[in-house]
């Protein structure tokens, strides 16, 4: 109570020179009068002779020196944890009660879990979002000379030591949430005279080995290069009379490459060793009756763990008009299933781990269909979106537990959702905003820890995101990236 005492009810707060020449016995320093003495130093800047504690707040005060108890002990065990809760044994914390915490159930039968394993879940759940923040465990270097004449020299070293490492070290193997480290290689040269070409790529995709990278566009021509980053030599290239391509991908092995075109029923299927092309055309009915195909995408690599044992790696497939998607068999190069969506489709995107195909309609609808059985599994609208361009699906590792599906809008919205959760198309368990023109490249890179979104209608629309965080590298592209339009977009296994 006698430290909330008003500064006018100090005995001579109304004459400050008396009160600064003060002198209070070490004697009467005991309960409101210590109180009393200790705002007085305060106050007035001087501390009352024979009060001790009053040294401290007193600017130029003489340190007390250290004894020889204080001395640190070298070999003093690690500090614990300041609190601990008897109580958090015998907590248990429901996991479904809310949308957030199902994510940190490891099997889906599970409801509840004690308290304690609901915190170390919490921690992991963290750890797989941001990596080990070992910024903080850096080991403290020996101050220089010029330091240990100046106190505020010494902190401000340890304060810069510290924001430096923040950067450097986000976690051991996880994507840093805040910059990327980027090179830019050797270009590929479209045109042998090493002239730009002037027709726009409308496909590039790496070889499930990054070895090889194909390139297609409206000039008719496929082109093959190798990949070593330094020289990027041009392996092959075809021309195809009177077929501009508007998709082309390698197949789940890589051995071959399939081709969609403007305008067309017909499709190519190119031997990536012998380089032979083979034309392909649907002989039945309902295939037969659309005018033309599009958003070609393939099913899973086999050489995954999960993709080795999947009916889809060996599959790909395309949309037609209203709202067919087309499912062929990569072998035989004919149509096995045929779904139907309630609009024209928009997008299509084969689950990496599962038999399932991920397709959009215009109408904002999402489908998910069993490639087995033929039956949709399920739909949703996705109503935070006025319009769906783009679908693309993340494969699990070790620093992306969970699937995600994500999809581009025609707004420029990117919105991501977790199809591992029941009602997974409720809610977005991320939105970025970045883009303010239509989706049109959307790409997960193998290791599921960056999106790349592009849009074709802005100069150097391109956004690189780190999925942990759902935000955007600050640190490229730049204003000097020479990107123009981007049209196609693609991520190889090795990290390019």
């Amino acid at each position: 109570p006698g430290v909330m005492r008003r500064i006018g009810e100090l005995p001579g707060a109304g004459n400050r020179t008396k009160a600064t020449k003060r002198r209070v016995a070490p004697s009467k320093l005991a309960g409101e009068d210590l109180a009393t003495a200790e705002l007085e130093a305060i106050v007035f800047g001087k501390a009352p002779e024979g009060f001790e504690g009053a040294h401290q707040a007193v600017p130029g005060a003489a340190k007390k020196p250290r004894q020889a108890s204080e001395t640190p002990d070298a070999s003093r065990s690690a500090p614990q944890a300041a609190w601990k809760d008897a109580d958090d044994l015998g907590l248990e914390v429901d996991l479904t009660d809310r949308r957030k915490t199902l994510k940190l159930r490891k099997t889906p039968k599970e409801t509840t879990v004690s308290g304690l394993e609901y915190e170390e879940r919490l921690r992991e759940q963290f750890v797989k979002l941001n990596g080990q923040a070992r910024w903080a465990e850096e080991t403290a270097k020996a101050p220089s000379t010029k330091a240990l004449h100046s106190d505020e020299e010494e902190s401000d070293q340890e304060v810069c030591t510290s924001a430096n490492a923040t950067i450097a070290q986000v976690g051991e193997g996880a994507l840093p949430p805040t910059t990327i480290d980027i090179a830019r290689r050797q270009e590929l040269a479209m045109e042998a005279s090493g002239e730009i070409s002037t027709a726009v790529v409308e496909a590039v995709q790496f070889h499930p080995s990054s070895e090889l990278i194909l390139t297609a566009g409206l000039d008719r021509r496929l082109r093959l290069f190798a990949v070593d980053g330094e020289e990027n030599p041009k392996m092959a290239s075809h021309f195809f009379q009177d077929f501009p391509i508007t998709g082309a991908a390698f197949s789940p092995s890589g051995d071959e490459i399939f081709m969609t075109g403007r305008n067309t029923l017909n499709m190519w299927a190119l031997d990536v060793r012998t380089g032979v092309p083979t034309g392909m055309r649907p002989l039945a009915s309902p295939a037969q009756s659309q005018r033309f195909f599009y958003s070609l995408a393939v099913g899973p690599q086999p050489s995954t763990d999960a993709g080795a044992s999947l009916r889809s790696s060996s599959m790909f497939s395309v949309l037609g008009q209203g709202g067919a998607a087309l499912v062929w068999d990569v072998a035989s190069k004919h149509v096995v299933r045929t779904f139907r969506m309630a609009a024209d489709g928009v997008a299509a995107v084969f689950h990496p781990e599962k038999d399932t195909l991920f397709t959009a309609d215009r109408e904002c609808n999402i489908y998910e269909w069993d490639l087995g059985t033929g039956k949709c599994l399920q739909r949703a609208k996705e109503t935070w979106a006025t319009g769906i361009t783009r679908l693309a699906l993340r494969r699990t590792s070790t620093y992306s537990p969970t699937p995600l599906l994500a999809v581009g809008t025609n707004m420029g919205n990117i919105d991501v959702f977790d199809i591992s959760m029941p009602r997974a198309f409720k809610e977005p368990v991320k939105t970025v905003p970045n883009l303010v023109t239509s989706v049109d490249c959307l790409k997960f890179d193998y290791g599921g820890e960056l999106l790349v979104g592009a849009s074709r209608q802005k100069r150097d629309a391109l956004k690189l995101i780190h999925v942990g965080t759902g935000t955007v590298f600050s640190n490229w592209p730049t204003d000097r990236t020479p990107l123009q339009k981007v049209s196609a977009v693609d991520l190889s296994r090795n990290a390019g």
